[in-house]
């Protein structure tokens, strides 16, 4: 476990934790909804770390963040105009299903090929996935089966004895995160929200 230096600066952190994933290595960091686990989308060996950390199986995949409605058309293209709309008129964090997405790595897709994709609002997340010029993977940072971290004090010794790089930023944050909304869109243009 290497823990982000607290005397880094904001930026310095983006940069410490950005070399981390090109790396290869797995990332406790918060998020816009709950402190998530993850890493490069470019490299294999860190989705199957990631599973081992979770005791999940393969066949559930991961959301990928993206910074912005640019970086979601480099991997859904086009952007259907429901979820643009949907996008457009919520302030609440919303991932979306899509069926068809280009430009991913087949082990960041569902078994139906299918990828779930959503647009970070956090500061730090967005700063580090435009640093790296990619989305990047995310997934509770909790074990499979147990609960979820609402807040960085309850990241479980499990997951923090096991990742590699472990961000400073917002650990002293108490705010209550919860999961974000869940939307699949489908190859016929409707839309079902599942949570």
């Amino acid at each position: 476990m290497n823990l982000s230096q607290s005397s880094l600066s904001f930026s310095e952190e983006i940069l410490h934790i950005a070399d981390c994933v090109r790396a290869g290595k797995v990332i406790l960091y918060p998020t816009d909804t709950i402190w998530g686990i993850g890493g490069s989308i470019s490299i294999p060996a860190v989705s199957q770390k990631i599973f081992d950390i979770k005791g999940r199986p393969p066949s559930k995949s991961f959301i990928l963040l993206v910074n912005d409605v640019t970086m979601l058309s480099r991997y859904i293209h086009p952007i259907p105009p429901k979820i643009e709309n949907i996008l457009s008129v919520t302030s609440r964090p919303i991932t979306v299903i899509y069926p068809y997405p280009i430009n991913l790595p087949s082990h960041c897709l569902a078994d139906d090929g299918s990828v779930a994709i959503r647009i970070c609002a956090d500061n730090f997340c967005k700063e580090l996935i435009q640093e790296l010029d990619e989305c990047i993977i995310s997934t509770s940072a909790n074990v499979s089966g147990k609960p979820f971290p609402r807040f960085f004090g309850e990241v479980s010794s499990d997951v923090l004895s096991s990742v590699d790089c472990i961000v400073k930023h917002r650990q002293w944050d108490k705010a209550i995160g919860e999961p974000s909304t869940l939307i699949k869109y489908g190859k016929d243009d409707s839309i079902e929200f599942l949570r």
